[in-house]
């Protein structure tokens, strides 16, 4: 690993705006130690006000996504540093935002043939009669969010 990141600046990309900042923070921060104690040039960058000023000011050549939550795992960030030309760990803008999105995810996984537990899209208006569908326990998590 360090032959294939010598002379190169390594930005670990963390923090951020989701509602998962502080275990982002907390990724970063091991992450950012892990890699300075293998000797790598690496700086430690929270993307909280403006990713983009935040990246052309650091001046790195690959950035390790820590940001967990919306703005990092949403397709945001991949979006961003692909159009700065940076290389980054993890998927591609479009499998981050297709991943995320957990509706999309089934959809994708079912057409693939891949089995899917069921589930059903609930609204304020409608999350009385679609959860009587169900029995408990379940899980009940919002479509783009952690």
């Amino acid at each position: 690993m360090k032959n294939t990141f010598k002379n190169k600046r390594i930005g670990v990309l963390c923090g951020g705006e989701s509602s998962e900042r502080a275990i982002s923070l907390r990724s970063g921060e091991a992450i950012y130690n892990g890699l300075r104690q293998n000797g790598l040039d690496v700086v430690m960058l929270d993307t909280n006000n403006n990713p983009r000023q935040c990246l052309t000011h650091a001046r790195i050549d690959f950035a390790f996504i820590a940001l967990h939550g919306k703005g990092g795992e949403d397709g945001h960030i991949q979006r961003i540093l692909n159009r700065m030309h940076i290389p980054y760990t993890g998927s591609d803008e479009r499998g981050a935002y297709n991943s995320f999105n957990k509706v999309k995810t089934k959809i994708i996984l079912k057409h693939h043939g891949i089995p899917v537990p069921r589930y059903a899209v609930i609204s304020a208006r409608t999350w009385r009669q679609k959860s009587a569908r169900f029995s408990f326990p379940m899980i009940l998590k919002p479509i783009a969010d952690g």
